[in-house]
């Protein structure tokens, strides 16, 4: 019966630790070189003027508690890691209230003069 202390501990254990993390499918086979700018996480698309290539597909899930403000800044960090300039098509929600973030990591193909003002810069 000292089984049943031991598969409690561990069950807790991946409960707390293992949930947590981050995804990215790759949607090309091309890679991106990382960068430091800021990240446009934009809950729309961005207009076919500006040309882009979306590079993957992101899934963040910041260990702790916080709002969309915490997976929104995780998906502008994995997104610099990647290549890409812009989060699109974003959705946030929470699990146990840990925040959870997804969207669609674009790299530019040109440079811009602009982009659009609905973004939030990460």
């Amino acid at each position: 019966m000292r089984v049943l202390p031991h598969a409690l501990l561990l069950l807790a254990i991946l409960l707390l630790t293992g949930c947590r993390g981050t995804t990215i499918d790759p949607l090309v086979q091309e890679t991106y070189p990382p960068h430091e700018q800021r990240v446009c996480v934009l809950a729309g698309v961005l207009p076919d003027t500006i040309p882009h290539v979306a590079i993957a597909n992101i899934t963040v899930k910041p260990r702790g508690y916080g709002g969309d403000r915490k997976a929104k800044a995780a998906l502008g960090k994995v997104a610099r890691r990647i290549g890409a300039h812009v989060v699109q098509q974003t959705s946030f929600g929470n699990t146990m209230g840990a925040p959870e973030g997804y969207g669609v990591a674009v790299a530019l193909t040109e440079r811009v003069p602009s982009l659009p003002a609905e973004c939030e810069w990460y």
